[in-house]
């Protein structure tokens, strides 16, 4: 009884004391804005997106093992969405694979296109992508299943053309075959990852996500401002206005592609659910590409750029753009890493690997380091 007394009289006197001089040291951790508390309690909550990268995946190789580090990526833990090479990495980093595991998988598939395409992978990319796929998944992807959203665009059946596609986002899936037809469709450009100008999934006319989808699609809610986003091929203010001639390229170079996709279509088409009904199966198997030329306008698809919502992190934004060669003085140009993009220094694959992991790495570390200001 007389502990009781003591320590009700004690509350009292606490209670007193903040009445008369404010806080009290005593209650300030109740009283304080709890987000530095949260900070720890919710480690990896905020959402994470990922553009595509074609043969950058380097890049988000880096980025990968810099968040994981930070805690900022946890595997299970960290909403995430992607699409194209953004989207393989999210997802084998959702299983628990680091940055030079990544890496690693990235590595795998070029080794195996030099081994065993002696053609050149062109047309067949998405042949050495089901094969380590398949290598890769295991049987339970829970993690995935759980936090994972891919982007796809779905194309027009009533159409001979390959624009106007929708925006189509995938957060659950049926199989670990229905996964893998994901990844194979939010990767496949025409005439270029396989030998048919679009592909199929779930019985419907895709191609890769970037056709159709900016941050504002995978961000969830559309809340760009909360979510971390990240592009491989963005490459800001480095951006020539105009085409860089100096690169002397006419397909990715800054402003030497084809005209960017200014509007994106969100709602779904409506196909018919006969393949062979669609006017669209007359131009499946119409590649190469070539043969198209002249047409206007011009069936193939343009992109929606990148910076269409500004990134939070991409190359040149935190540290220079490297040299290349390595150990060279010559730092790359924004238009020659835009163009390594779909045509790498095939003949240093090893090296290349290396340096856009590099970059990417470090160019998160030092985002998370300007968050921390």
């Amino acid at each position: 009884m007389a502990f009781n007394k003591c320590l009700r009289i004690l509350v009292l006197l606490v209670v007193c004391a903040v009445m008369v001089q404010g806080a009290n040291p005593f209650l300030s951790f109740l009283q304080r804005p709890t987000s530095a508390v949260k900070k720890q309690a919710v480690a990896g909550s905020t959402p994470v997106s990922y553009q595509g990268s074609a043969f950058l995946m380097g890049y988000y190789a880096g980025v990968t093992q810099a968040l994981l580090e930070k805690k900022v990526l946890v595997p299970g833990v960290t909403p995430t969405a992607g699409l194209s090479g953004g989207a393989y990495t999210l997802t084998l980093a959702q299983l628990g694979w680091n940055g030079t595991d990544i890496l690693s998988f990235w590595r795998a598939i070029v080794r195996e296109g030099k081994t065993h395409l002696a053609h050149g992978a062109v047309g067949r990319l998405n042949a050495l992508s089901v094969w380590a796929l398949q290598e890769a998944l295991p049987q339970d992807l829970s993690n995935v299943y759980s936090r994972m959203r891919i982007a796809v665009s779905q194309l027009d059946g009533s159409k001979t053309t390959l624009n106007n596609s929708a925006s189509w986002i995938i957060d659950s899936w049926q199989s670990r075959d229905d996964l893998i037809a994901n990844l194979l469709g939010t990767s496949y450009l025409p005439c270029y990852s396989g030998p048919t100008t679009y592909t199929i999934f779930r019985n419907q006319p895709v191609l890769d996500g970037a056709f159709s989808n900016g941050f504002k699609q995978m961000c969830p809610d559309g809340n760009v401002t909360n979510c971390i986003k990240v592009a491989s091929w963005h490459v800001g203010p480095l951006g020539s206005a105009t085409c860089d001639k100096r690169c002397g390229s006419d397909r990715l170079a800054a402003k030497c592609a084809v005209p960017e996709r200014t509007t994106i279509n969100t709602v779904l088409h409506k196909n018919d659910q006969f393949v062979d009904r669609w006017l669209l199966s007359e131009v499946q198997l119409r590649c190469p590409e070539a043969d198209w030329k002249g047409m206007d306008p011009y069936p193939f698809p343009y992109y929606v750029p990148q910076a269409s919502t500004l990134p939070d992190i991409y190359p040149g934004r935190f540290n220079p753009l490297p040299a290349w060669p390595p150990g060279s003085n010559t730092t790359l140009l924004a238009c020659q890493w835009q163009n390594f993009a779909m045509a790498p220094p095939l003949d240093r694959m090893d090296d290349f690997f290396e340096m856009t992991y590099d970059l990417g790495y470090r160019d998160a570390l030092a985002w998370h380091a300007a968050q921390q200001q």
